[in-house]
């Protein structure tokens, strides 16, 4: 993964060192997930216009929510997740999370947790993107970071922690060897 800088420095944004570094925490939240295979590969930050079906796992910011970088309307979303995957294999062949950072709507810290009063988490907003970008959908467990609505008020997840959803997820994906285990006996009916 990569992290983009295009756009960098803007008021309502932390500076584009503790952007990344709140990326990099919430990737390894995935890579420490005991049971999970999950690796991700920090390639050097860059700083220009992001393209779809790159091969690239870009995180980065926008400016204006109305037009995004890749030419949408993500008005009213933290962030949203743009994906390719073969059709065929299932496999993921691009992933590229955008925040909304339009100074209109969001501000954004990496100071919490949790955030200060009127500001959203990037690492709380990529961990529940990140699993998107990684194969997750949304679950029914109201504590999950991937929870469908967002987290309003974001204290739902203070502590940047993902929860038993979350994890299962990450280990029913991305397992470590062997996968499945043997179970052998009988099984007799009693009266």
């Amino acid at each position: 993964w990569e992290f983009n800088s295009v756009g960098f420095p803007q008021s309502n944004w932390p500076t584009a060192a503790q952007a990344g570094a709140a990326f990099q925490h919430a990737f390894r939240s995935f890579e420490d997930v005991p049971g999970g295979s999950i690796q991700f590969n920090r390639l050097p930050d860059r700083s220009g216009a992001p393209a779809s079906n790159d091969g690239r796992a870009e995180v980065f910011l926008c400016t204006d929510e109305t037009n995004d970088l890749f030419g949408s309307n993500i008005s009213g979303f933290y962030a949203a997740t743009y994906f390719v995957r073969n059709t065929t294999t299932g496999a993921m062949l691009d992933a590229d999370v955008e925040f909304n950072g339009d100074p209109d709507t969001f501000t954004w810290a990496v100071t919490g947790p949790p955030a200060p009063g009127g500001s959203s988490d990037l690492e709380v907003t990529l961990l529940h993107e990140g699993l998107h970008a990684v194969g997750g959908g949304h679950p029914v467990y109201l504590y999950a970071a991937v929870w469908p609505t967002g987290r309003f008020p974001e204290d739902l997840m203070h502590d940047r922690c993902l929860a038993p959803d979350d994890r299962a997820l990450l280990r029913t994906l991305y397992p470590e060897a062997p996968l499945l285990g043997t179970i052998t006996g009988q099984v007799n009916l009693s009266s």
